[in-house]
């Protein structure tokens, strides 16, 4: 009998960071920020690595289904760099594998976007992103199905986003993002089975809508 894995704790004090540094960062430049809310689907397949008992098989598919709060430095102004967080919640629902393994947990995205194309409408931008998310699995494991499931990820990639500026207070963001992540997961007792699974790819669509702050607009200096 053992606790959780170093590769899960490593993989969960790393998010909590990352999450941190996110929160930090949002609340260092709130005049012309804008706040609202997200709705994602993705795809991961998982590549295990390693598995103790075979209870997880390469190959294995679940949908993301994810929502939460969304926050963003520059939905609109006409300056190059904005910074997007994305903090909720995450189902993953299996597609192929695993029948039983669904998880449910909290989620964070972190991306810096630069944007080439700007105007009064819209505003194009793109950049790198990481994010993390914890998520757990009650009495879904083992032959009897009565362990639980704790599995950490933490992933890099590059996403891009079209934001609609639908009036001078409102914007829908549409975004699209391809993650490379890692994951690790821990089967506790009776199973008590650890592994990594693995680098796998997450191809992910997210629509935001946001209220922004008055002062986040195309042209701020013009009367």
């Amino acid at each position: 009998m053992y606790g959780r894995s170093w590769i899960v704790w490593s993989l969960e004090g790393v998010a909590r960071c990352c999450l941190v540094a996110a929160f930090v960062l949002a609340t260092a430049t709130p005049a012309s920020a804008g706040l609202g809310g997200y709705v994602e689907y993705g795809l991961v397949q998982y590549a295990a690595n390693w598995i103790d008992d075979g209870f997880v098989q390469d190959g294995d598919q679940a949908h993301a289904i994810g929502l939460g709060v969304a926050w963003d430095s520059n939905l609109a102004a006409d300056e190059l760099l904005n910074y997007r967080l994305n903090i909720g919640l995450r189902h993953l629902e299996p597609s192929e594998g695993d029948d039983d393994l669904r998880l449910d947990g909290l989620s964070g995205q972190f991306t810096v976007g630069l944007s080439p194309l700007r105007s009064e409408s819209m505003r194009f931008w793109l950049g790198p992103s990481i994010g993390a998310s914890y998520l757990v699995c009650v009495d879904c494991a083992g032959s009897g199905n009565n362990a639980d499931v704790h599995q950490a990820s933490l992933g890099l990639g590059a996403e891009f986003g079209l934001n609609f500026h639908l009036d001078e207070r409102f914007t829908m963001s549409v975004t699209a993002r391809y993650t490379f992540e890692s994951t690790a997961q821990k089967v506790f007792h009776p199973v008590d089975t650890v592994f990594d699974r693995g680098w796998q790819g997450r191809p992910s669509l997210n629509v935001s809508f946001f209220l922004r702050n008055e002062d986040d607009q195309f042209e701020t200096d013009e009367e």
